[in-house]
This record gives C-alpha cells, structure tokens and sequence, in this order.
C-alpha cells in the first residue's frame, strides 16, 4: 500500500493510512529489548510505575536547547 501510494502520489503531497492494524507495545518492547538481550515481560497496569519508575513530564521544556557550534 505505502509502495503504490508514494510511486503514486504528487510531488509534495501529504500521505495518510488509516487501514492499519497498528503495531502492538509489546512488539515494540520486543525490538527494543532485541539488541541489548533483554527479554520483553508483561507488567500489569498497577505494577507499572514501580517497574518503570517515574513518567517524563508532559509539558516541553521552557527554554530552548543551547546552540550547537557548526562542526569543524
């Protein structure tokens, strides 16, 4: 589908699937874990914050990131 639609699509067009099934978090934990052998485990909901301690902030930061020289 993805192949069609950009051998298809206008230059510059903005490009949407809506037919997916969706990729499942434990698939995604199974990638992750893949490359350092760590195995994907199951953690019920109410267990999940002592397993994976506290959740990042939701909100940006409030100042922006420092510049970056240009590399040499």
């Amino acid at each position: 589908m993805f192949r069609i639609a950009l051998e298809n699509a206008v230059a510059g067009a903005t490009l949407h699937a809506v037919a997916d099934e969706g990729v499942t978090l434990r698939d995604i934990a199974e990638v992750i874990g893949r490359r350092p052998r760590l195995p994907a485990a199951a953690v019920a909901p109410e267990e999940a914050g002592a397993h994976f301690g506290r959740p990042a902030p939701s909100s940006p930061p409030t100042s922006p990131p420092p510049a970056r020289s240009p590399a040499s």
